[in-house]
């Protein structure tokens, strides 16, 4: 469940404790004094009110209820919709170190993202989830990237894409040229806590030795099948390699 307006709730909270204090605190009568000179004193505001027990304990719970109530129907809760189908998630590693791969690359993730639901990961040392299959045309307009790719960045962007998406199960896909300056230290640990699932690893080959629709036909057979992981609520499916 999500909130619109979460601060509104503790708004509530504070208004059923001022409730509360008000049941619980009660006035003394002063004390008696026989003295005549005893109405020049004035009342002392210390000795006339005292912390008891809540009175009329029905009331007081009555009332914290109703705030409650009118808090949360102001905080305008709502439930997540439900899970369903399944989702393609191709990570596309776009850092510099991936020039020489840069065609075979996107005509890899063409394959990948065609034939189904499919969302876009683009990363080099930050991570953009691309909703819009055609990003890929603006990809392969736009002009080599100056920054080396950071794998971390790719696993948090699948996770990323995932939380977005209602669906049920996720594949996931990695298009990249496996490379030393990509690996950073917490890799490990960030692959873990953001992606637990398997990864299928799509390596695009070089612009000088790719044949014509070699790379294509290999990422579209990659993502099909595979065993499947439970991920936070939802399942995360992708090829055992």
């Amino acid at each position: 469940m999500t909130l619109a307006r979460p601060w509104l709730l503790a708004v509530g909270a504070a208004l059923a404790g001022v409730v509360l204090l008000l049941h619980m605190l009660r006035r003394r009568p002063g004390p008696r004094a026989a003295l005549p000179t005893a109405r020049f004193l004035l009342p002392d505001l210390r000795t006339r009110l005292r912390l008891h027990l809540p009175t009329h304990p029905t009331l007081l719970a009555l009332r914290a209820v109703v705030l409650g109530v009118l808090a949360l129907t102001a905080a305008a809760p709502t439930l997540p919709p439900a899970r369903t189908g399944a989702l393609r998630i191709v990570a596309l590693d776009v850092g510099t170190g991936m020039a020489p791969f840069r065609a075979a690359a996107l005509d890899s993730a063409a394959a990948a993202l065609a034939g189904g639901d499919a969302l876009l990961v683009a990363f080099d040392s930050a991570a953009v989830v691309l909703e819009r299959l055609d990003a890929l045309d603006s990809l392969a307009g736009a002009g080599p990237r100056r920054a080396e790719a950071d794998y971390r960045r790719a696993f948090l962007g699948l996770r990323e894409a995932a939380d977005r998406s209602a669906a049920e199960s996720f594949q996931a896909v990695l298009i990249t040229a496996p490379r030393e300056g990509a690996w950073r230290p917490g890799l490990a640990p960030t692959r873990y806590a953001a992606w637990p699932a398997p990864v299928h690893v799509v390596v695009p080959e070089r612009a000088a030795a790719a044949e014509p629709g070699a790379s294509a036909a290999s990422s579209a057979e990659a993502p099909a099948g595979g065993p499947t992981t439970r991920l936070g609520g939802a399942t995360a499916s992708a090829s055992p390699h």
